[in-house]
């Protein structure tokens, strides 16, 4: 298998069938969806046990305790069985070629190990823009934290034999702390085309922890 797509849901209802939905128009065909759920209170496991029940890629598992996202997305690393592992929020979506455009990329390029490209956002209503900016080195981590290191976010999953590569014990900064394992013990590349798109919610993990984001941005540098 070449893709697994790790999907961390929290109550994202409203969301998780685009979410879902963009990965079953991808013109790569070859993928699984492992859709862990933090224990959400609203439907979602509903939503996703729907495309379950439809399409034998796409796999549910249930936490037994809301683990954050961090421990959601760790979850989701341990089942991944495709020789490349990405990262979609449920609440967020791709565009149609990005597993085959980055797909494309290793199989031309094999030696780099993670990646990292340019991205759209996206009002709660769905609104799309082409504001967000990427950082093109990891470098850029200790310049440009808030962009640098952007979706869409993708590594080979052989990696996971070498490193952790997701710390389940924080809650937020996890792309920035990731950022900085793989960049221990692999070579990153940016792609340069817009292949994901980030929703921006009112209430979501990045407005509700602002601060908190800051403060464990500064850990994950020490």
């Amino acid at each position: 298998m070449k893709w697994s797509f790790l999907v961390a849901c929290y109550n994202c209802s409203k969301y998780i069938s685009q979410c879902l939905d963009s990965l079953r128009v991808q013109s790569e065909s070859d993928w699984e969806a492992i859709v862990v759920d933090d224990l959400s209170t609203d439907d979602s496991i509903e939503k996703v046990e729907s495309f379950v029940s439809r399409d034998q890629r796409i796999k549910l598992v249930k936490l037994a305790e809301n683990r954050g996202y961090g421990g959601a997305l760790a979850e989701a690393v341990k089942h991944a069985s495709g020789q490349f592992c990405g990262i979609v929020d449920g609440d967020d979506w791709l565009v149609p070629d990005a597993a085959r455009t980055v797909g494309q990329r290793y199989d031309e390029e094999p030696g780099f190990d993670f990646t990292w490209s340019k991205a759209y956002t996206a009002s709660e209503r769905g609104f799309v823009s082409d504001k967000w900016e990427a950082g093109s080195d990891t470098s850029d981590l200790f310049k440009n934290w808030a962009n640098a290191y952007s979706h869409w976010r993708t590594f080979r999953t052989s990696l996971r034999e070498q490193i952790q590569i997701v710390d389940p014990s924080i809650p937020c900064a996890v792309d920035k702390d990731m950022a900085l394992r793989l960049d221990e013990v692999g070579n990153g590349r940016f792609i340069d085309q817009r292949l994901y798109v980030y929703r921006k919610r009112q209430t979501n993990l990045t407005a509700l922890l602002r601060y908190q984001q800051v403060f464990y941005h500064g850990i994950a540098m020490e």
